[in-house]
């Protein structure tokens, strides 16, 4: 390899190590403030920058394959374009986001972007300035200035069209752990060669003190391929991991205290074991990491970190569940060996602590007082509005409050007030489907119920349940309660056509999706929140009204089959008779006559052109002197990846 060097403003030298050629600043002249640019050239007359750094360059390592030409160093003061560089030192406090309260929750980390057609230069954005990868490719990557978010989706998530390639920086939430982890974005599972070279790469444009580690830690799409090629990955040079190994406390995510047997299973067996009486409600369920639904019992600990706002966490809120992440092998181990034993769990936060301590009272109780521990326990009686007849099979949500919930449900009671509180940040058109339809669609005879209308039979297959149920009696009656209404019962024509009117009259297209969201009237009250109990399906109208039943969809062509409104509201309908939601509705006394099913109906926002997402939680607190202190927690992720419904392969 030939180079030839041409000192800039500030010095510049080449040194080989390892056989590969590396840039290094022997000095840099004026103040501290200065960026540097890196420039190429031929000639000595036309030069082109080949990498910018906001600090020094410190062994800046370029491909060596048919390099030949000279080199310059222009070190310029810093503007207010200067928000990012290809070589990132792990104490570059302009580009990792600023350090937030410790723990999990707020590790510093640093975003970049490489295009793929030119992958020597990685860029590392200010990550508190761009908190998108997308805004930082608009305003900083001349190829991007002017592109949509969709094509933008399309050529950096999806890697059969894949031009840019997507990832972080992380560091540990504790300054003391000497480690920086990798991770990189897309909806594909990558090829685990250009993973490790892509690896490789990034980690070399990375400045780190003498003894640092780099570890691999997968987001969800690559999790799989990652950890089943952990021997390839090591051989590699890799270590592959999962943020569990930055956590050095417990994680309290639902306070208080529970009696009952640990169950000890692994998150794939929950599901079987609540079926066939392995697991109970009366059960403290110790389990490897938290899938997106668990069964109510009476207590969880996880031995992996869960997202704090999925629906597990605020049911577990909700119903006063202790639900934590105890740390260390110590403890995980000292909860794994108690399998099979009665105890006393708490879970507290003490001075800004989380605390768990198990007391094993393996036959210190007698059954009365095991009776009266647990009748202490019992959940208060639901408080809902009953249906209510409209006269209407839809509203129009820009009028509706709180007080509708028994006309249209809770979910679209409530949109009227961030209607009316936010217009202009709020999804319009939008309706609610009344309880007048659903009333009218359980009132409809089908002939194979003997005479008996559909809400009799369901009435009737539920008559003998109480709480708790046996769970493995229940499982196959409910299926069949749902598979009877998405499949056995339909919508009459005039049903059909008042709809596919209302939605019109609004301003839905018929080539548009248009989302389905479940709305009862046994939700979002004091008791009873509902959040994960109930389903929401999309639905396109062109596919009720194009004379045949034959895909693809008339409101996605790359959707093979059809995916009608009716058939996504018959779906939502399904979900009522969802096992938790009815098991919970039997745990708090519902008098299943009066509850029932709306809809929320909005436009679809597919995943594919969605920005981020998250969940807000409030605490209203009193104080003696009757004021108020309100609490809030978010918890939001970039895209489409669910927080609600969380993996715990990526980190909110």
């Amino acid at each position: 390899m030939n180079l030839a060097i041409a000192n800039g403003q500030g010095g510049i030298g080449v040194i080989v190590y390892n056989g590969r050629p590396y840039f290094a600043v022997t000095q840099t002249s004026g103040d501290s403030g200065n960026v540097h640019h890196l420039e190429t050239s031929t000639d000595l007359a036309s030069w082109r920058e080949i990498a910018f750094s906001n600090a020094a360059f410190d062994r800046y390592r370029l491909a060596s394959e048919g390099r030949v030409g000279f080199f310059r160093l222009r070190s310029l003061d810093a503007d207010g374009a200067s928000d990012w560089t290809n070589q990132l030192d792990v104490f570059d406090q302009r580009i990792f986001t600023a350090p937030g309260a410790g723990g999990l929750r707020n590790p510093p980390f640093a975003k970049f972007t490489v295009e793929l057609r030119n992958p020597e230069r990685v860029y590392f954005q200010d990550s508190d300035r761009y908190p998108f990868h997308f805004d930082f490719a608009r305003a900083r990557l001349p190829h991007y200035k002017e592109i949509s978010f969709r094509d933008y989706v399309r050529i950096s998530l999806f890697s059969q069209q894949q031009e840019l390639l997507l990832g972080t920086v992380i560091l540990p939430p504790d300054p003391s752990i000497t480690e920086v982890a990798i991770q990189f974005t897309g909806n594909d599972a990558f090829a685990i060669e250009d993973v490790a070279k892509w690896f490789q790469f990034v980690r070399s444009r990375v400045v780190v003190p003498e003894g640092w580690r780099f570890l691999y830690l997968p987001t969800f799409e690559q999790s799989a391929p990652a950890f089943e090629n952990l021997e390839w990955f090591a051989e590699q040079g890799i270590t592959v991991d999962t943020v569990a190994r930055w956590v050095t406390e417990n994680a309290c995510y639902s306070t208080g205290w529970a009696l009952g047997r640990v169950k000890v299973l692994a998150a794939s067996e929950i599901h079987a074991a609540y079926g066939d009486g392995r697991l109970s409600h009366h059960d403290i369920l110790v389990t490897d990491q938290i899938p997106a639904e668990i069964p109510v019992v009476a207590g969880v600990l996880a031995m992996k970190p869960a997202t704090p706002n999925s629906h597990v966490a605020i049911l577990s809120r909700s119903f006063g569940i202790p639900f934590a992440y105890p740390s260390g092998s110590a403890l995980q181990e000292q909860f794994r060996a108690l399998d099979g034993r009665e105890v006393l769990l708490v879970v507290s936060v003490i001075d800004g602590e989380c605390e768990i301590r198990v007391q094993d009272v393996e036959g210190q109780l007698s059954e009365a007082r095991r009776r009266e521990i647990l009748e202490s326990r019992r959940p208060p009686v639901a408080k809902i509005r009953p249906i209510v007849h409209s006269g209407t099979y839809h509203l129009d949500t820009a009028s509706l409050t709180p007080d509708d919930s028994g006309r249209v449900g809770g979910k679209g009671a409530n949109f009227g007030l961030l209607r009316q509180s936010i217009p202009e940040n709020a999804p319009a058109p939008a309706i609610a489907l009344t309880f007048d339809l659903w009333t009218e669609f359980m009132s409809q005879t089908i002939g194979t119920l003997g005479g008996m209308t559909l809400g009799e039979s369901i009435a009737a297959d539920l008559e003998g349940f109480s709480f708790p149920p046996d769970v493995s009696a229940l499982r196959p009656v409910l299926e069949a309660i749902r598979e009877r209404i998405r499949v056995a019962a339909d919508f009459s024509p005039n049903q059909k056509q008042a709809v596919a009117a209302a939605l019109g009259s609004v301003g839905f297209d018929d080539r548009e999706r248009v989302r389905f969201r479940s709305s009862t009237n046994v939700e979002d009250s004091d008791f009873f929140s509902g959040a994960g109990l109930y389903d929401s399906f999309s639905g396109c109208l062109a596919d009720d009204t194009d004379g045949e039943s034959e895909g693809p969809s008339g409101c996605d062509p790359e959707e093979s089959n059809e995916r009608g409104v009716f058939r996504a509201i018959r779906k939502v309908y399904a979900s009522f008779y969802n096992e938790n939601a009815f098991i919970e509705r039997l745990r708090h006394g519902v008098d299943e006559s009066k509850v029932g099913m709306a809809m929320l109906v909005h436009h679809s926002f597919p995943d594919e052109s969605e920005q981020a997402n998250g969940v807000a939680t409030l605490r209203i607190l009193r104080s003696a002197d009757a004021s108020r202190i309100v609490e809030a927690t978010m918890v939001s992720q970039t895209g489409a990846e669910s927080i609600t419904n969380s993996d715990n392969a990526f980190l909110p």
